[in-house]
């Protein structure tokens, strides 16, 4: 009798480890289907119109006669504030025949983003506001993001997140520019 229940046990065990392990893969599955896409290199961004802090309408065409780099962020981004000293550093340094730079958002609150463009010390940089939409399709799903387009719109090269020492010697070496670290 022992031998009969220790073998229907194992038996009723088997079977729920397999019933796991397929629901576990079918889970695994769908989280993977619901991550938000991001942005790669060879990818082509779509045209933005957009609007710029004043509520201007900007097109921004992506055939050009140069490359166009994307800095996105959001306002209230603790990563995208430390990002800012490098964010500075190339738009001070980098070859204005070469590159065209935008920062980006897709915020609503324009006085939020105003105060953070104040506040960071960044207002010469031309800052525009895209939809949501707009940076969903364009797997803006993180921030910060740097994003360099070729002149016909393809991602050429993205950074997602904040530089830390490796994202720094890829950018040095990228821009031919030599960043200063940041010590906070």
């Amino acid at each position: 009798m022992t031998n009969k229940l220790l073998f229907s046990i194992t038996g009723i065990l088997l079977v729920m480890n397999c019933l796991l392990i397929f629901h576990n893969r079918t889970l695994q599955h769908q989280i993977e289907e619901l991550k938000p896409k991001q942005i790669e290199v060879g990818e082509r961004l779509p045209p933005f119109v957009t609007k710029d802090l004043d509520g201007n309408t900007v097109d921004i065409t992506l055939a050009a006669k140069k490359k166009m780099v994307f800095l996105y962020f959001q306002s209230h981004c603790g990563f995208c504030k430390k990002q800012i000293p490098y964010w500075s550093q190339l738009v001070s340094q980098i070859d204005r025949s070469k590159y065209d730079i935008v920062a980006i958002t897709a915020e609503n609150n324009m006085d939020d983003v105003k105060k953070f463009v104040n506040n960071y010390e960044v207002s010469a940089w031309k800052v525009l506001s895209i939809r949501a939409e707009d940076a969903n399709i364009a797997k803006l799903n993180a921030t910060p993001i740097t994003v360099v387009a070729d002149d016909n719109g393809v991602v050429e090269k993205a950074w997602v997140g904040m530089w830390r020492e490796s994202e720094l010697d890829d950018a040095r070496k990228y821009f031919a520019i030599d960043f200063v670290a940041q010590t906070k």
